[in-house]
């Protein structure tokens, strides 16, 4: 009787029980076959046919699926047909900004729950790559989008008559994957040898003979060397015509500086016009050497008086511009920032053409045929919104890196400029991985751009031309260097105490601090300690009189501101789900 009754409750639970742990109990929505077949035709175009069996429980599966394909690299779609277990299905497209997507079924729910088929056929055109011996299908088979895990992927190609097969590979996994697929030579089919997970795809890449395809097209990194060879022959012959420097004289020891010019002015011409905070730290000294300004400088803190009233031009540009006294310390300051500006404009208004050309024009239009080329590349990759972004960045990359340019070749780190471009280079990182993460064909497009602005940087630097009188003050202040820099332990005997004053302004100029204060101790026998300076003069802390000038006259900027592997497939990919 037990063992009855025992047999019966087993039964009961084998015939409903059991059944709910069955693997039909667990079966999840999934794509139980993934077939595509393409034909490469003579245009350039392929017409891919994409089989698509999924089994449906009414979760994400109701109506139908949807497979969305990428728009990269100019490649355009049509659909020809859609059809759901051999009958012609209804479906409407929808292009978005990165996708153009085929939406099988309408409104009504799918009949029942189970297995279908889909079949969706549709022709890509443009996306036949060519390069030097073969022409090229790089192809990503069934996308990376998919929700839904993949139990099977296959694809076969079929060349045009007569072309043959000349090298192959393919990749299976999640992008950036080199896992090898595999590759039956006989029927040119690829499968993938096990099933994939979400979001894992299958791509190939099929080389086959020149010839059979008339209409091939270059890849965008093809286009992006066109653009860089045209901007790199403007900068070449631009530079070759109007950037080479005039012969220079020969350079001998100067004891003096030059005749009828200021040091600020002589500095303004020697750094072709980008050393502005050693040009106002000469102007501060030659006004404390004639008489004109009293100078009190002590860790960081510099205070200005005026002592008598302007008699030239660089004196009355401190006297209109400038309020006394004038108190800086090393943090921005606005009042000092709007001084060296207009400051800056007097001594390029006296400078004028006459000692150097800025050639600013050249520079002008390199930028704009660099943001011209930036944003044709773009357009190509889809992404016209992304010239907006690189017009933004160049206004402040070139005047920054041109200035930390000519700090690094004068030896005169230029820190503000540093610290500027690099939270510059943080925020562009920031906004650019965001820009490839939504759309990976922007990578060539932005490496482009960085690659140019800063081939842009080194032109606007070399592209200044210095006249035959600017190179004449430019020996001179190189003789002077060159005096300056010479370890003698004795003096030439037209080199007295008043010359070697004359050198101080110069000295901070060239960055010689040091080398001075050794030589005018060997004229004075004695530290040197002039009227016009309050308290102990020492060139070990009045020698960062440009630091601190460069940080109160720059304004910080915020942050505020705004092998190949399986990479996803040059053409193909997207994914898909239900709806």
């Amino acid at each position: 009787m037990k063992g009855n009754r025992f047999c019966f409750i087993t039964n009961i639970l084998l015939l409903f029980v059991f059944p709910a742990f069955s693997p039909a109990a667990f079966a999840l929505e999934t794509i139980r076959d993934f077939h595509a077949d393409i034909q490469v035709q003579t245009d350039g175009s392929v017409i891919v046919t994409e089989k698509i069996t999924v089994y449906r429980e009414g979760k994400q599966i109701r109506r139908g699926i949807y497979r969305s394909l990428p728009k990269t690299r100019g490649v355009t779609y049509s659909v020809l047909s859609v059809k759901r277990d051999g009958k012609p299905e209804p479906y409407f497209t929808e292009k978005a900004r990165r996708f153009f997507t085929i939406n099988t079924g309408n409104d009504t729910f799918l009949p029942h729950d189970g297995l279908y088929t889909f079949e969706i056929t549709y022709q890509a055109s443009n996306v036949i790559l060519s390069f030097k011996n073969h022409d090229e299908l790089y192809w990503n088979v069934t996308g990376n989008e998919w929700s839904f895990p993949i139990e099977r992927a296959s694809v076969e190609v079929v060349l045009p008559d007569g072309a043959e097969i000349r090298q192959t590979s393919s990749y299976i996994g999640f992008l950036g994957s080199k896992e090898a697929g595999l590759y039956l030579s006989e029927k040119n089919v690829f499968s993938a040898p096990r099933s994939l997970k979400q979001r894992e795809g299958l791509t190939i890449a099929v080389g086959f003979d020149k010839g059979f395809v008339e209409a091939t097209r270059f890849p965008l990194e093809q286009f992006a060397q066109y653009a860089a060879l045209i901007l790199g022959s403007y900068m070449l012959v631009t530079w070759f015509l109007f950037g080479r420097d005039p012969p220079q004289d020969v350079i001998v020891p100067r004891f003096r500086g030059p005749s009828g010019l200021t040091p600020a002015l002589a500095g303004w011409i020697y750094s072709c016009g980008h050393n502005k905070e050693g040009c106002l730290a000469a102007a501060l000294l030659q006004g404390g050497l004639s008489g004109f300004l009293h100078i009190k400088y002590n860790n960081g803190l510099l205070k200005v008086t005026k002592a008598r009233e302007a008699k030239n031009g660089e004196e009355k540009t401190f006297e209109r511009y400038m309020t006394f006294p004038l108190v800086v310390v090393d943090k921005y300051s606005p009042k000092l920032e709007r001084f060296m500006l207009d400051f800056s404009e007097f001594l390029e208004q006296k400078a004028g053409e006459k000692y150097f050309t800025a050639n600013t024009f050249l520079v002008f239009f390199g930028c704009v045929l660099m943001l011209a080329l930036t944003t044709g590349l773009s357009f190509f990759a889809q992404a016209p919104y992304l010239s907006i972004i690189m017009g933004a960045y160049l206004i402040f990359s070139v005047p920054l890196g041109k200035r930390f340019l000519k700090g690094i070749v004068t030896k005169k780190f230029p820190y503000a400029s540093f610290w500027t471009l690099f939270v510059i280079f943080l925020h562009f990182c920031a906004t650019t991985l965001n820009v490839i993460d939504e759309n990976p064909e922007t990578k060539t497009v932005i490496l482009f751009y960085v690659l140019s602005g800063f081939a842009l940087i080194v032109y606007s630097y070399l592209i200044i031309r210095p006249t035959y009188e600017g190179m004449r003050i430019i020996a001179h202040l190189d003789g002077i260097k060159m005096f300056l820099k010479t370890v003698e332990p004795t003096l030439p005997d037209k080199v007295d105490f008043n010359s070697m004053e004359e050198l101080l302004p110069y000295a901070f100029l060239l960055g010689l601090e040091k080398e001075w204060e050794a030589k005018i101790k060997l004229v004075a026998g004695t530290a040197y300690q002039p009227q016009w300076f309050k308290g102990h003069f020492s060139m070990n802390g009045f020698g960062n009189l440009h630091a601190t000038l460069s940080k109160a006259g720059i304004r910080p900027i915020r942050s505020g501101l705004g092998g190949r592997g399986f990479s996803g497939g040059g053409f193909g990919g997207g994914g898909g789900g239900g709806r």
